[in-house]
């Protein structure tokens, strides 16, 4: 509902007689009265906007976060290098056990493509009117069979089953698939594309319209109306000989402690080591991320959660973690920030001088990893702490997205109850000036005589 008080509703109990336009006199009657509706639109732009921003937040502490607890424990000081990039690259963390790894990639993993029939058009409505229903199946192919793992029946209604329409339902549904409308040159076309990996293939049965049905209908064991352009498929790979597949061609659990991320077919020899020149690397990755979190934050205290103040607190939150880390050196003293040539500027960016930063760590690679990844004391333990309580759940940034999704729709049934009796009191209205225009009623407004 985009506005508590449509004139459409009432419209056909209203026109001009006897001079009196009582269109018009009802609505600016009714424009007068509604001083509710503004207030109503006003808080509910406010809450999706603080929605909006509580979500990119959450989005920026978990990425940061992400990166931060891959340098925990010997994460700082270990390094994975692949001997060829073109087939995949590699990324250690404190798990990572050192040695060398023979990994041989002979499949790459894949999503399910399908595309239906062109179209004239992507806006105008397909098949007779009627609602429909898309039941989407995710699975396994099989010979001449499909085996469903999921699958979710998706409500399309009759006036919105353009190729736009369809696909924005199914992109709704959250099932991982995605949908999406292209122009070609034969005319517009849908385009349905499922997660990567075997289990991921797709299944369509459409009821509610024949028409709908005869484009979009797809069984991988049967009748197939749309066309499938990429089959779904798992990576297959052998690390030292043993082989393994992966629905996903980021694969973390192939070597104990790293990251493998596959781009190509091929051979590639991924060498893991603790690695003292790497902790340099790291914490000027590690520094480039915060400020990257503190550049995101700043820019949400300017604009959808500068309300309440939240990513500013978390900031000074931050901020004091950063400035209070210390650790103990092997010179016997107090390890900081400022030793390792990492300063703050006005704002809350960090700088790095990276010919002292290198220094340090050259000299005192141990102290430099306890600062950073000390168990406990550490900057990253205590940031992923300090981030774990945000996002927990009952951290504040949980609570206040409940709080808001609540008074979200705490709003929307006040403008559904709002939009139902003003539209009651707009067609009493259109009926009083009706009668007064005939000359068969006093004066008044039924707000009046009410």
């Amino acid at each position: 509902m985009t506005s508590p008080l449509s004139l459409s509703n009432f419209s056909s109990l209203t026109g001009k007689k006897s001079g009196l336009d009582v269109y018009d006199m009802v609505s600016k009657t009714m424009q007068s009265r509604n001083t509710l509706a503004p207030k109503l639109n006003a808080a509910l732009t406010s809450d999706k906007t603080r929605l909006s921003g509580l979500g990119q937040l959450q989005s920026a502490l978990a990425s940061f976060q992400s990166l931060a607890s891959t340098l925990a424990g010997k994460g700082l000081s270990t390094s994975a290098k692949s001997s060829d990039t073109g087939v995949l690259t590699a990324t250690a963390s404190g798990n990572a056990t050192a040695g060398s790894y023979t990994i041989k990639v002979d499949q790459l993993a894949q999503s399910q493509v399908l595309t239906a029939k062109p179209q004239s058009s992507a806006t105008t409505n397909i098949g007779n009117g009627a609602p429909i229903t898309i039941k989407l199946d995710l699975g396994t192919t099989g010979d001449k069979s499909f085996t469903a793992a999921s699958s979710k029946s998706i409500t399309v209604s009759g006036n919105n089953t353009s190729l736009q329409g369809i696909a924005t339902a199914i992109n709704a549904a959250n099932m991982g698939v995605t949908a999406s409308v292209t122009q070609t040159a034969d005319g517009y076309v849908l385009s349905l594309k499922s997660p990567s990996g075997a289990a991921n293939s797709m299944r369509l049965d459409v009821s509610g319209d024949p028409a709908v049905a005869a484009l979009l209908n797809f069984n991988p064991a049967g009748g197939k109306n749309m066309t499938q352009t990429q089959a779904a498929q798992n990576a297959l790979l052998a690390i030292n000989g043993t082989s393994r597949s992966s629905a996903s061609n980021t694969v973390t659990d192939a070597v104990p402690g790293a990251v493998l991320k596959l781009s190509g077919t091929g051979s590639s020899t991924v060498t893991i080591a603790q690695d003292s020149s790497q902790i340099a690397s790291n914490i000027t990755n590690l520094v480039n991320a915060y400020n990257q979190l503190s550049s995101k934050l700043q820019t949400l205290q300017k604009g959808e959660l500068q309300a309440d103040g939240l990513a500013g607190r978390i900031q000074g939150q931050l901020d004091r973690i950063f400035n209070g880390a210390t650790a103990s050196g092997k010179d016997g003293n107090t390890l900081t920030l400022s030793r390792l040539g990492i300063t703050r500027a006005k704002t809350s960016e960090l700088t790095i001088n990276a010919d002292t930063l290198q220094k340090a760590v050259t000299a005192d690679p141990a102290g430099a990893a306890a600062l950073f990844s000390g168990k406990d004391k550490g900057l990253v333990s205590q940031i992923g702490s300090q981030i774990d309580g945000l996002l927990g759940s009952s951290g504040t940034v949980q609570k206040q997205t409940k709080a808001l999704n609540a008074d979200i729709a705490n709003i929307n049934n006040k403008r559904d109850q709002l939009q139902k009796a003003m539209t009651l009191q707009a067609q009493a209205l259109a009926q009083k000036y009706s009668q007064l225009s005939n000359g068969s009623s006093s004066s008044g407004t039924l707000f009046d005589t009410m």
